[in-house]
């Protein structure tokens, strides 16, 4: 198993950016299409979060507040939003190959699943958020 190299990103609500980090971004996109894991707040596990990661930082950049970070400093921040520790990159690697990467999970919308308090964020950016839950639905 070759071990995928991640790059990590912090990243902050969109309502308060100045505050601390509500997620960690860890995306592998040298050796083909990208893959990321994030912290998921349904789950409370680290988990398969390529949806999230390329709507964050690709497709609706302007609409997000996120920072390109080192490892280092991204394990220092997850304290402020789980007890579980950024896994190892051998771990983000198996994460990421044991995860369909077709299609998340039924009914699941990952940007929801990434940032606590989704509901009031949603309200203030409804054309970014529906559009995108919508279309990973049903």
């Amino acid at each position: 198993m070759d071990i995928l190299e991640f790059q990590h990103y912090l990243l902050y609500r969109p309502i308060n950016p100045t505050d601390i980090p509500v997620n960690v971004i860890a995306l592998a996109d040298r050796l083909g299409p990208p893959q990321a894991v994030v912290w998921d707040y349904r789950e409370n596990q680290w988990g398969y979060g390529t949806d999230l990661a390329v709507s964050v930082l690709y497709a609706n950049q302007e609409r997000h507040t996120f920072n390109r970070t080192d490892r280092v400093m991204a394990e220092s921040v997850t304290h402020h939003f789980t007890t579980v520790p950024l896994p190892s990159e051998a771990e983000l690697t198996r994460i990421c190959q044991e995860a369909s990467p077709t299609r998340p999970a039924p009914g699941r919308c990952p940007v929801r699943a990434a940032i606590p308090g989704q509901r009031a964020w949603r309200r203030r950016m409804p054309q970014v958020s529906r559009r995108h839950c919508r279309s990973r639905e049903g």
